[in-house]
């Protein structure tokens, strides 16, 4: 027995649209510590943001990746769906 699966291509695009986003958000915004005061408060920041850097790159990579796959799940929805139209066209025993 199968299940019915329902897939909304659309709303996959949309999902991965929000993931680029996300993931170009991080490449533009980088931490500022100019407005911290003292050197040692700047120094520590400083520390801490290269370190948050690269562990958020590694994230962001990982949502490019995951914006990718959304966008072949819609691509691969929609063409299994007009498969099957065109399979279904004509054919009233189909069910």
């Amino acid at each position: 027995m199968s299940r019915a699966v329902s897939v909304d291509p659309d709303h996959l695009r949309e999902q991965a649209t929000e993931l680029d986003w996300l993931s170009r958000r991080h490449v533009s915004e980088r931490l500022d510590s100019s407005g911290l005061g003292t050197g040692w408060a700047r120094g520590s920041f400083e520390e801490f943001s290269a370190y948050w850097f690269s562990g958020t790159s590694v994230l962001a990579d990982n949502l490019s990746t995951l914006a990718a796959a959304l966008r072949r799940a819609a691509e691969t929805a929609d063409r299994r769906d007009a498969d099957d139209a065109k399979a279904l066209r004509g054919n009233p025993r189909a069910f």
